[in-house]
């Protein structure tokens, strides 16, 4: 037994301890401003003195993280309407596992949710069910700082937000608080406001998945260099990770984001495209580059700091449509087949919003439906169409992404 308290489920998180090896683990008792300490190391787990901090916290539902710095510990929770909900935000030392600057934001109401930072440790993003707001961190006043992110839409109002987790890809997804196929997507959160790039529905799951979201803390972190905690001899020797997408208007323009961890300071980018002269390289974190015409590069990034260099190489194949991307297949869904009243089409493809339109031809070839596809779920009323075989297609930009067949029942 490592601890018997009435402490508050659901908000075990962890974070390395400044050595580079072992782990913080924190969890608060119920209805208190007790706040217990575990570290995790070869020797197991061992428990601590407790920690209380300047004001109570809220017990209920929520969820607890720590920056993928290390730096902010954050906990987001709710009791009924009489209590309603609270963010509270520290600091927190990895050498000494304390907390301090305790912020409280209070809210009126009842309200699940759940948060979680960004890959740079500046923006701290919060779900309240129906809404996602953005904290800056470095502002003199936090709470001060919000800024709404989503809203739930009126027309599909059980597409909430619950919980989220940052991805070893540097986005965030986020559940809904009830049973769904799918997660909400936020997939710049480096970016400040509106450009953090919020998509619902922005992935599709195989099944349903009911208000809940896998956790991992956050293993790229490495130790304190130079720190009075930099005891084990362990360095921060850069590994280089990256991806890349394409814009949605010219393919040959592509995004690079860089996902290197154990503290990168220098970033060196060959898009392998020497007709492109001076632009062929890079020194920025997360460049673009428009290439010089269709055809296969190699991409290398190197990063590098004060210990080491680690390079990264990869082909870029350009030239194919957007039909010969097997990504479509998932991200343009058509359903139920067969179908009666309604037909849901879903779109979460990265082609923009109300790019892709949906056409329902019958068998005679005759247009039956129409619409343009925003991200997320189209209800497509189908009660006056009779029984019997009709065909459909996706189209963006003169191109056929998807089509099919899909049979009429009689209601």
């Amino acid at each position: 037994l490592i601890l018997n308290d009435t402490i508050q489920y659901g908000l075990l998180t962890a974070t390395r301890h400044a050595n580079g090896r072992d782990w913080w683990i924190l969890v608060n008792e119920r209805f208190s401003n007790r706040i217990y300490r575990l570290l995790f190391s070869p020797s197991g787990i061992q428990k601590l003195d407790s920690q209380h901090v300047n004001i109570a916290l809220i017990d209920g539902l929520g969820q607890a993280a720590f920056s993928p710095n290390g730096e902010y510990y954050a906990i987001k929770s709710s009791y009924g309407l009489s209590v309603g909900h609270s963010l509270d935000v520290f600091r927190f030392n990895r050498c000494t596992g304390h907390l301090s600057e305790q912020i409280q934001i209070k809210n009126e109401g009842s309200a699940v949710g759940g948060l979680s930072f960004s890959p740079n440790s500046e923006y701290l993003y919060v779900s309240y069910r129906n809404n996602i707001f953005q904290y800056f961190l470095k502002s003199s006043n936090i709470d001060s700082s919000k800024i709404l992110i989503a809203n739930v839409d009126p027309l599909f109002p059980s597409y909430t937000f619950n919980t989220m987790q940052l991805a070893p890809n540097n986005k965030i997804y986020i559940c809904a608080t009830n049973s769904m196929k799918f997660l909400h997507l936020i997939n710049y959160p480096d970016k400040l406001g509106a450009d953090c790039g919020f998509q619902p529905i922005g992935i599709s799951l195989p099944t349903f998945n009911y208000a809940s979201i896998s956790y991992s803390p956050n293993f790229r972190l490495g130790p304190i260099d130079g720190s009075i905690c930099d005891s084990l001899g362990i360095n921060n020797n850069p590994n280089c990770r990256w991806r890349s997408e394409q814009d949605t208007l010219d393919p040959l323009l592509m995004y690079f984001h860089d996902l290197s961890y154990f503290e990168p300071s220098e970033w060196h980018w060959n898009f392998g495209d020497p007709v492109s002269g001076f632009n062929n390289i890079s020194n920025e974190q997360h460049p673009q580059h428009l290439f010089s015409t269709n055809g296969t590069y190699q991409v290398c990034l190197s990063v590098c700091n004060a210990n080491a260099c680690d390079t990264l190489c990869r082909e870029i194949k350009l030239g194919n449509s957007h039909s010969e991307n097997p990504e479509i297949l998932t991200q343009i869904q058509v359903t139920p087949n067969p179908f009666s009243s309604m037909l849901y089409v879903g779109n979460t493809s990265p082609l923009g919003n109300n790019n892709c339109i949906f056409r329902l031809y019958n068998q005679t070839g005759t247009l039956a439906r129409e619409y343009k596809l925003p991200f997320g779920i189209t209800e497509i009323d189908t009660k006056d169409l009779p029984p019997g075989m009709y065909f459909w297609n996706v189209e963006s930009h003169m191109e056929i992404l998807r089509s099919g067949k899909i049979i009429k029942l009689n209601e």
